[in-house]
């Protein structure tokens, strides 16, 4: 019997598309690393399913095939389950998927779906070691001083992503996933403070504070910065701070502030 980490490590290289010369393995080797190789695929297979359960919603009837085709297409850099899910996004964009699976007449926002689900799930399994955040600036009192949580995600996407999960989400049947037309909008994804993940549909206003806010930022700057970039009038700009007061408050209670 060949030794565990003999297996192991030819394992790893199948993961991260490298293949051993079958030369070099006896005939007894190569047969139990195809039994180890099954094994795998069907981990990874039920990895894939609990990280992008809405993309097995709609793919289902081609499951089984995408996987082993993503796999053997684009090898991970780790060995490691979960992060072999990362670039599952990037292949639903590629031309090699959509020219294999041309006549399945998939949605053309497949991609941005799961790109949306691995978000969820990275931030779901966050650390706040994760994220590195500017140094806060000493010349700001704790008051004036305002800055967006650790654990956020900011997308801009060309399709109406949080209306598809919502319907896909729904225990409505699904119909005609070609409704959904092209539509952009900005999703802020983050973990609240209950550590529920949740996203945050951005207005351009709404967008330009929050990009503000990743890093620290002091209100009277915050206010100043957003009359300059929208060419706030004078006499606007008492009722422009009184939105961005309301809105802030709303980023409080809704845990996206620090």
């Amino acid at each position: 019997m060949a030794k565990l980490y003999q297996i192991q490590q030819e394992i790893k290289k199948y993961f991260m598309g490298k293949t051993a010369n079958p030369k070099i393995l006896s005939p007894q080797v190569q047969k139990e690393l195809s039994i180890y190789k099954s094994l795998a695929l069907e981990k990874i297979n039920i990895t894939m399913k609990q990280c992008f359960p809405l993309c097995f919603k709609i793919l289902k009837d081609y499951w089984g095939e995408i996987i082993v085709d993503f796999y053997h297409n684009f090898p991970s850099k780790s060995a490691i389950y979960l992060q072999m899910s990362k670039n599952f996004s990037e292949y639903l964009k590629s031309l090699k998927f959509k020219m294999k699976f041309r006549n399945a007449n998939f949605p053309k926002w497949l991609n941005e779906l799961a790109e949306y689900e691995w978000a969820e799930l990275d931030l779901s399994t966050f650390h706040p070691q994760d994220f590195v955040n500017a140094e806060r600036k000493k010349d700001l009192n704790e008051g004036d001083y305002v800055k967006l949580m650790k654990a956020h995600k900011i997308f801009k996407f060309d399709y109406p992503i949080s209306k598809i999960v919502e319907h896909l989400n729904s225990k409505r049947k699904i119909y005609n996933l070609a409704f959904f037309k092209k539509q952009k909008e900005t999703l802020l994804i983050f973990r609240d403070k209950q550590d529920k993940v949740r996203y945050f549909l951005l207005s351009p206003g709404s967008y330009f504070l929050v990009d503000n806010l990743r890093y620290g930022i002091g209100l009277g700057d915050l206010y100043e910065k957003f009359m300059d970039k929208f060419n706030i009038k004078d006499k606007e700009r008492l009722d422009t701070n009184q939105k961005i007061q309301n809105l802030l408050s709303n980023f409080k209670q809704q845990g996206i502030l620090t």
